[in-house]
């Protein structure tokens, strides 16, 4: 998904610059998660305001079509913050990014599915050719939120799951193409995703294959979030007070 300088651009691009272009960072800051088209669709429904009214888009139109909104808890935002720490001390820590943003949303559409309160935006560190092992660590990161939760609450909520995109979906998603596509699994294989139901011993023991990576990723994220679990919860606090907080890579 688009980050807030990119949702920034691009409801400038669909508005046409016609709105300052700082006010739409402050509206695009709202907007965390949500698509190019989701994007495009809130300028369309603005602009048809001001259509209406014989006049130029404004930025009031813009703000009048953003979703009514309602608070998290305190409670959840710590829980927010915690999963959010979670991911980027791993993706740190892996070299998978050189810096993390934490970003924390107070704040829901509860008309949304994802509910997303919280993101971390990442300065990717660069990798033209992934390995078994650069894969391995992306399953790691996805999977940073989920741990964090587990080792601060003893529980996990359904933050890392449930739609396509999430945590768990994209984890799920890297494994298999590392076994069916890639050829880095046990045995060196292509084999078609899209038939992978198929009662078949080659699928099943590609499934297996996926099974083993995705649960040595977990344990190995617990064992890495468990030694920092104080890190944890400190730079979830400093999250949940500022709202956004970047933490860079150590050397």
């Amino acid at each position: 998904m688009p980050d807030r300088d990119a949702r920034a651009e691009i409801l400038n691009w669909h508005t046409e610059a016609a709105i300052e272009f700082e006010s739409l960072v402050e509206v695009a800051d709202e907007l965390a998660g949500w698509s190019g088209s989701d994007l495009e669709m809130l300028v369309r429904e603005a602009s048809a305001i001001s259509r209406r009214e014989d006049r130029d888009l404004e930025l009031g139109d813009l703000l009048a079509k953003l979703p009514d909104r309602e608070s998290f808890s305190p409670e959840d935002v710590f829980r927010l913050a915690v999963h959010e720490a979670g991911h980027a001390l791993v993706a740190l820590s892996l070299g998978y990014a050189s810096s993390a943003t934490i970003t924390i949303k107070p704040t829901f559409d509860p008309a949304s599915a994802g509910r997303l309160g919280g993101i971390t935006e990442y300065e990717y560190v660069q990798n033209h050719i992934p390995t078994d092992t650069s894969l391995c660590n992306s399953i790691a990161v996805s999977y940073g939120g989920m741990a964090a939760e587990y080792l601060v609450f003893g529980d996990c909520s359904i933050g890392s799951g449930g739609v396509h995109g999430s945590d768990v979906e994209r984890a799920t998603t890297i494994a298999r193409r590392l076994v069916y596509s890639y050829g880095l699994g046990n045995t060196p294989i292509f084999a078609d995703m899209d038939h992978r139901s198929k009662d078949s011993a080659i699928n099943w023991r590609l499934e297996d294959n996926v099974f083993e990576i995705l649960d040595t990723q977990y344990e190995r994220v617990l064992v890495m979030l468990e030694a920092a679990r104080d890190r944890v919860i400190s730079l979830a606090k400093e999250a949940m007070l500022n709202l956004r907080v970047k933490i860079e890579r150590d050397g």
